[in-house]
């Protein structure tokens, strides 16, 4: 009987029952008061990043602040649950957008664009999903849906897309300041690999078997 119980036990241990989770940095100063830390952990979800966080706590103490380069901080977000998830969503605010694209012969320089935000989702066999795309300048936060394509991940890596910089054309050339790009990340959501159907079939089979077994052994014998 307690095998039997054991076992009901170990397979829902592993079919990760558990509620999907989100990430809201709400307390990032403990993780960042050291000026050397650089992973944060907030209902079971951990990050890890290239640079300081203390960097990050000093410009936005409710959220990840990322640059693209320039600046000392982080560039880069790792997020890993310790086992498989789905990403289903982010919370980002555009911060600064700085890319122009310089006449060489007139001078006149105008605003442009790239695909600035770059979202990689990776499993155990390497990179399994990427997005890009461009963030633009609206200064409140956009929910960025990440769909089914984000499935079944090991980790998500939240960075950006390097700007091609330099000559682009007759008479063109783009530039930025450094950073080209910043913004803050908030309400990272992650979900649990849902429970497949027959693994769910089976463990309610086997709990049923422990349920009557132990019924059973309750009655007395005459």
């Amino acid at each position: 009987m307690k095998k039997l119980i054991a076992v009901v036990a170990l397979v829902l241990s592993q079919t990760g029952i558990s509620s999907a989770a989100t990430m809201g940095f709400d307390n990032l100063s403990t993780f960042a008061n050291d000026f050397t830390g650089r992973t944060y952990e907030e209902n079971g979800i951990k990050a890890t990043t290239n640079g300081p966080l203390f960097e990050s706590f000093f410009r936005s103490p409710d959220s990840l602040y990322l640059a693209n380069s320039g600046w000392g901080g982080a560039t880069k977000v790792t997020f890993t649950t310790g086992s498989q998830f789905n990403a289903t969503s982010f919370d980002l605010q555009p911060s600064v957008f700085d890319y122009v694209i310089r006449n060489t012969k007139t001078g006149r320089v105008r605003q442009a664009s790239y695909r600035n935000v770059h979202v990689a989702g990776y499993n155990d066999s390497g990179l399994a999903v990427e997005l890009a795309f461009n963030m633009g300048k609206v200064m409140s936060p956009q929910t960025v849906l990440l769909g089914e394509a984000f499935s079944n991940l090991t980790s998500l890596v939240i960075g950006f897309k390097e700007p091609k910089l330099g000559k682009i054309g007759r008479n063109r050339v783009a530039e930025c300041s450094a950073p080209c790009s910043r913004f803050r990340l908030d309400n990272v959501a992650l979900a649990p690999v849902p429970l497949p159907a027959g693994l769910g079939l089976m463990a309610t089979a086997l709990a049923g078997l422990a349920f009557v077994a132990r019924r059973r052994r309750a009655v007395p014998s005459i």
